[in-house]
């Protein structure tokens, strides 16, 4: 039988002391764990959105303080509005009501001085999206606008737990632009679009742009969507203010640059008229008949009146017609005064069948001065034939020698050689007859060779006149179009 002596018993005692000390810790270990549960279970619903905008914000539609009024603490502090544009496409540009369609992306960032919470009692939640029916929010008015917008199905605000509220909204904007069309269809175009507060004065609210000229450019060329028959350019944007009955507005411009891709109207306008000028040119160098040039050119102009009528329908009516109408107008009226230089010449060529003389003046003034300035390498003929035409009496004279016997008081012929010098009189007679007929149609292909001159030097004047006010005409348009 064993005996525990005093050591025996301190051991004992130690080991009692620790499994208590033991216990004692695991048992506050486990309370403090019920305790975090207990206080992690009481905050579980701050993690929602809901918590959040019944308890911090406490929104509703019948809560009047976010809705009615500008959200200010002291209502002598003006509300910042930034404003962001964003250009995603161009749908229309109508040059009869000189007006742009067009789709935008608009943002809006303020201070809410009325809203405000501490993230961290909210699970770190430090924004939240609301509907923007229970908020205030900026009266922005594009100024430039002709019809209303269409309302945006986009209707929530962004709040942050420091107050911050942005808007971002996309816009169909169908606004008024001021045309400029001389330069149609090669033509550059600014439309502006004003965006400002239409209630609240500067002193209220003030709106600035919130990117400058090359960031809104950078960003709008990035995301636009054209159709390809106007080409994106850039976006400037300046800021202001105006005044109006004695309160200042600010307000804040964009002015978008556009340029039309004109390969549509080249290809059906004047590409065809180009066409037709030429075909017209070439009409100038027909020569076997006249006639036929004159149908060919009536046939060319009705062509291009065609392109003309074109041409009315698409351009609005304004007060300063576009270079390419000018351009129209001063072809055709050379295509018609050329027709009519063509049936003068046609007038002048009928005077061949007719034998007339040519006048001396014309043969002075066009045949000799005209022909030389129009470098003519042919020598026209310019005085007057000389020919010798016998008159009637002497055929007459003739005649009557013929009845009389040749008698001679000194000679005396014999019935033979009488008879001989008859029949030469009657060959003489026939020659003179002859040589008068000749010189008669000589006279007449002469004349008629002059006015086939006549034609030819008015055909190449008539020629050059046309090259002439063509060129003009084309490099006239071509440099307004290129400057």
């Amino acid at each position: 039988m064993y005996r525990f002596g005093p050591t025996h018993n301190r051991k004992r005692n130690n080991n009692s002391r620790f499994c208590v000390t033991f216990v004692t810790i695991m048992a506050l270990r486990f309370v403090a764990l019920l305790l975090m549960a207990t206080l992690q279970g009481g905050h579980c619903d701050n993690c929602s959105y809901n918590s959040l905008v019944k308890n911090a914000l406490n929104l509703s539609e019948s809560n009047e303080m976010y809705m009615k009024v500008r959200p200010v603490n002291n209502w002598r502090n003006c509300s910042v509005v930034y404003v962001d544009m964003t250009l995603y496409t161009i749908v229309y540009l109508d040059m009869y009501k000189q007006s742009m369609i067009s789709y935008l992306w608009v943002k809006m960032d303020w201070i809410n001085e009325l809203i405000s919470w501490n993230s961290t009692d909210y699970c770190n939640i430090n924004k939240v999206l609301v509907p923007s029916d229970n908020f205030w929010l900026p009266d922005l008015y594009i100024y430039e606008l002709t019809e209303q917008n269409s309302p945006s199905r986009v209707n929530y605000v962004e709040v942050q737990n420091d107050g911050k509220c942005s808007l971002s909204v996309p816009l169909r904007s169908v606004s008024s632009c001021d045309l400029k069309l001389y330069k149609f269809p090669f033509d550059d175009q600014s439309c502006n679009l004003s965006f400002g507060p239409y209630l609240y004065p500067v002193t209220e609210v003030t709106m600035l742009p919130f990117s400058d000229s090359k960031t809104v450019t950078e960003k709008s060329n990035n995301r636009y969507s054209g159709k390809g028959d106007w080409d994106f350019i850039s976006v400037k944007v300046t800021n202001t203010s105006y005044d109006w009955n004695g309160a200042y507005y600010s307000r804040i411009y964009y002015e978008i640059s556009i340029k039309r891709s004109p390969i549509a109207y080249v290809m059906n306008l004047i590409l065809p008229a180009g066409l037709l000028l030429v075909l017209d040119l070439c009409s100038m160098c027909m020569k076997a008949s006249f006639d036929e040039r004159l149908g060919f050119k009536i046939t060319i102009i009705s062509g291009f009146v065609v392109l003309l009528l074109i041409l009315n329908d698409i351009l609005p009516d304004s007060d300063a017609m576009p270079a390419l109408g000018y351009f129209f107008c001063a072809s055709l009226s050379i295509m018609v005064v050329s027709s009519v230089g063509s049936i003068m010449i046609l007038h002048v060529l009928s005077q061949c069948s007719s034998h007339s003389d040519v006048p001396p003046w014309i043969k002075t003034w066009i045949l000799k001065y005209l022909a030389y300035i129009l470098c003519f390498k042919k020598k026209f003929h310019t005085e007057d034939i000389a020919s010798f035409v016998p008159a009637d009496n002497e055929y007459k004279t003739e005649k009557i020698s013929d009845e009389c016997p040749i008698r001679s008081e000194k000679t005396q012929t014999t019935a033979k050689h009488a008879l001989e010098v008859k029949m030469l009189k009657k060959f003489l007679i026939e020659i003179l007859k002859i040589r008068k007929e000749l010189l008669i149609s000589k006279k007449a292909n002469e004349n008629k060779s002059d006015w086939s001159s006549v034609v030819q030097v008015l055909d190449r004047l008539l020629l050059i006149l046309y090259i002439t006010a063509m060129s003009v005409t084309f490099i006239g348009t071509a440099i307004t179009w290129a400057t």
